[in-house]
């Protein structure tokens, strides 16, 4: 028997966490959004306990970041979108998959609402459960899972093209007429390359993820995370392993898996079946592949609990950092940093820093970034 689990789950979380005391963690108020550097310090040092880095004590190479400013959230009247699970930056215009409120939103970095397309509903130009989208110079791709589809939009978010794909998990694009789908439930494989235009291209490539019981299918909304490499590469990870495989467009194979040990083991699925009824829980385990500071793969760790373990839901207290591990393009780790504050980074410009999600009130803040002492 074959079962479809639609989730929508970001519990976000490892070996012992750094011992930090309350009033390292909570009462350095430099801003309403940092952290003592003595907290920074300890949780960067538990993070790399566990492997080690080219960069490790460096100063050439360390990252300091400085809150900058908020864009809408909870305490915002007539905030210009209602919740995150995707953004883009493309010059300084800042792209938003607006899940709760049914639409893309583009958006100046000064906040000035450009445009925003999109509405509730199941025909062309309606979303029900929009979490990706990509940008390039001529197009906006926004996967909606839920509806099975991608849609092609123009830069003024006027819809072109409509792609139907079973449960698009996450989407960018390979060159300027190209672009890929990443999901398991389309026929072919992991990954499903069409041109611009619409037409399907291939298929191809599955990585080594969880074995699920009992025949599941697993259906999510953005359990892939992948980014483009200048190669004709994908590099493509789930949120509930600690795994990353390079995805080869042009050979059309898998490679190995990259990702260094970590600071603690994955929490694997807890899937249960009572009397023919599944339940249970996915915990998220990998967060956001992006291209940081210096050029390298940035890699978000889970939010971790301050007793080290994944997040589950269960009341535990939420440590008051974000971890990102660095690797150089030959897939050497580099080192780990620290985000001050315990959101989802959602995209980094080299011009205008991190874009980090405050799950909490649904604030996006942004954090410019120093590097080197």
């Amino acid at each position: 028997m074959k079962y479809f689990v639609l989730l929508i789950i970001i519990l976000i979380s490892c070996g012992d966490a750094p011992e930090v005391s309350t009033e390292e963690s909570t009462e350095y108020t430099e801003s309403p959004y940092s952290c003592h550097p003595d907290t920074l310090e300890k949780w960067k040092e538990w993070a790399q306990n566990s492997d080690e880095g080219l960069w490790e004590e460096d100063p050439d190479h360390s990252i300091t970041l400085t809150y900058t400013r908020s864009y809408a959230g909870e305490e915002d009247a007539t905030p210009a979108f209602y919740s995150i699970r995707d953004l883009e930056i493309a010059g300084d215009s800042i792209f938003i998959a607006d899940h709760k409120g049914f639409r893309i939103v583009c958006m100046g970095v000064d906040g000035s609402v450009i445009w925003d397309s999109g509405e509730q509903g199941e025909g062309p130009g309606h979303y029900n459960s929009i979490y990706s989208i990509a940008v390039n110079d001529e197009y906006v791709l926004a996967a909606d899972a839920g509806l099975n589809k991608v849609e092609i939009l123009d830069r003024s978010g006027e819809l072109l093209e409509l792609v139907t794909v079973l449960n698009p998990n996450d989407v960018l694009f390979i060159n300027d007429s190209t672009f890929a789908v990443l999901s398991s439930l389309e026929p072919g494989g992991d990954v499903h390359v069409y041109r611009c235009s619409g037409e399907k291209l291939f298929s191809f490539g599955e990585g080594y993820w969880y074995d699920l019981p009992e025949n599941l299918i697993m259906r999510t909304q953005d359990s892939f995370n992948c980014l483009m490499m200048s190669d004709s590469v994908l590099l493509v990870s789930r949120w509930e392993t600690y795994h990353i495989y390079p995805y080869h467009i042009g050979s059309r194979n898998v490679q190995s898996d990259i990702a260094r040990p970590y600071p603690s083991e994955a929490m694997p699925p807890d899937i249960r079946f009572d009397d023919g009824v599944m339940n249970g829980m996915f915990y998220r385990n990998m967060g956001k592949l992006f291209i940081g500071p210096e050029g390298m793969l940035n890699v978000e760790l889970p939010g971790f609990s301050t007793s080290g373990d994944i997040l589950t839901g269960r009341n535990e207290e939420r440590g008051c950092v974000k971890i990102v591990d660095r690797y150089d393009w030959d897939w050497n780790y580099l080192d780990s940093y620290c985000i001050p504050f315990n959101g989802g980074v959602q995209a980094y410009s080299e011009e205008y820093g991190y874009f980090v999600h405050d799950y909490e009130t649904e604030t996006l803040l942004r954090f410019t970034a120093q590097v080197g002492k």
